[in-house]
């Protein structure tokens, strides 16, 4: 690489500025990669439920994450990967389409009009006032809960336990697998040693040194290939019905899906700032507005390719936690997804329980400052305690924003201290509490 393009890489994301270099950003894009790359396989198979084709699917899956991914790192310069959710797309296909019995394209349109009511919301401004409304407490637990959040995902990747037989007997008995176990501990070795030497790379390392023990103990075959070419093309034939979508019966499904993304974005983009340290001043900022409204945009762009809603993924934090600080860590985490669509044997292979470790040890990280100094009273600290543990438990960042966001106030009337309560935080309230009425559990 000449040292005139990389000065201008350097200059256009400001990497120096940031106190960091190119190396860095390359790692930590591929970092970030490894850890999400599990979507690439799973998003697709959500999708054939919903009576996708599997080459429609895939296309489908990677455009989307391809698109959010270059717009958050061109655009917001910021070092996150954008990508279908798991929790909208589980809502969406089996429950919305499923259990509900609304038509596909009709949810599609759905998504892509919440899209475009998301993108005129932050566009407006109004999304300033809110989130400078909320209080330190809950923007401070958004990063511990997703910290749990992150460490559950880990436990659960890591297949270390399994429901026996005998569960049916008692809920206490587990089948423990000696394999997994082994895997998780090694690769939390391998992160914690090169961590406790300061050597760069830990996390990435982790990963790969799971991967290779879950292929040595057969956790997971080896991939029968590594480059095939791509599925067909399919064109963009799922296209989303906004007409259907602007129906009396899809008003609700609209209104969900907004609140939705919009406390999903919220918590997680002020969670992954934190650990950047650069949501002093949120709406001073430009990378933070730029954030929620890439969330806006990919959201439009998902259905028209016949994804479900993409978002900045929360496991981003892999990438953040190896030191990276700018876009290049994006543009290098969406050239890896584009260039999976020639590599899908190796990436279908790539074994779940290899990003356990570094999960694990990434929800550490970002619940090591657990004391928070502000919590003066058991208002605050039962606000912290409750989102913290909604939002891991439920498996839904939005579903427990919104829970911590209607109890900090019946907390702080109880404390007697409800004239520190922001006026425009009523607002959020209200959204919360319209939100959880027509959530469909």
């Amino acid at each position: 690489m000449s040292g005139s393009l990389i000065s201008h890489i350097d200059r256009f994301f400001g990497i120096t500025a940031r106190g960091s270099n190119i190396r860095t950003e390359i790692l930590a894009g591929l970092t970030t990669f490894l850890s999400m790359c599990y979507i690439l396989v799973v998003n697709p198979a959500m999708l054939i439920v919903a009576g996708v084709p599997f080459g429609d699917a895939v296309w489908a899956t990677i455009i989307s994450a391809c698109a959010g991914t270059l717009l958050i790192g061109l655009y917001a310069n910021r070092p996150y990967v954008v990508a279908p959710i798991v929790s909208q797309g589980t809502l969406v296909v089996y429950v919305l389409c499923g259990v509900l019995n609304y038509p596909w394209r009709a949810v599609l349109g759905a998504i892509f009009v919440a899209g475009i009511l998301f993108s005129l919301f932050i566009i407006s401004g109004y999304w300033d006032i809110f989130i400078k409304s909320i209080p330190g407490t809950i923007s401070r637990s958004c990063t511990r809960g997703i910290g749990f959040f992150i460490a559950f995902l880990g436990s659960s990747n890591s297949g270390i336990i399994l429901v026996g037989a005998m569960a049916v007997t008692s809920p206490y008995l587990r089948e423990i697998q000696p394999s997994n176990l082994f895997v998780l501990l090694a690769g939390i070795t391998v992160i914690g040693v090169m961590m406790i030497r300061k050597k760069t790379g830990a996390l990435i390392c982790g990963i790969v040194s799971c991967a290779l023990f879950a292929y040595a103990l057969g956790i997971e075959k080896l991939p029968t290939g590594t480059v095939t070419a791509p599925p067909a093309f399919p064109g963009f034939q799922w296209y989303p019905d906004v007409a259907a979508a602007l129906t009396p019966t899809m008003i609700p499904i609209v209104v969900l899906l907004f609140f939705l993304t919009l406390f999903d974005s919220i918590a997680s983009i002020l969670g992954l700032s934190s650990l950047t340290q650069q949501n002093e001043e949120t709406g001073n900022n430009p990378d933070i507005r730029r954030s929620f409204l890439t969330n806006g945009l990919s959201m439009m762009v998902s259905p028209i390719v016949g994804c479900t809603t993409s978002a900045i993924f929360i496991e981003s934090v892999a990438g953040v936690e190896e030191g990276g600080k700018t876009g290049l860590v994006a543009v290098v985490a969406a050239v890896l997804i584009a260039a999976s669509l020639f590599c899908l044997p190796l990436v279908t292979a790539f074994p779940h329980v290899a990003t356990s470790a570094v999960l694990l040890v990434i929800g550490l990280l970002m619940l090591a400052q657990f004391r928070i100094p502000s919590l003066s009273s058991r208002g605050e600290m039962l606000t912290a305690f409750v989102l913290i543990v909604t939002m891991s438990i439920t498996q839904n960042i939005g579903l427990g924003l919104s829970i911590g966001i209607i109890v900090y106030p019946i907390f702080m009337f109880a404390a007697g201290k409800q004239s520190e309560i922001p006026r425009v935080f009523w607002g959020l309230v209200v959204c919360a509490a319209i939100f959880l009425v027509i959530f469909p559990y």
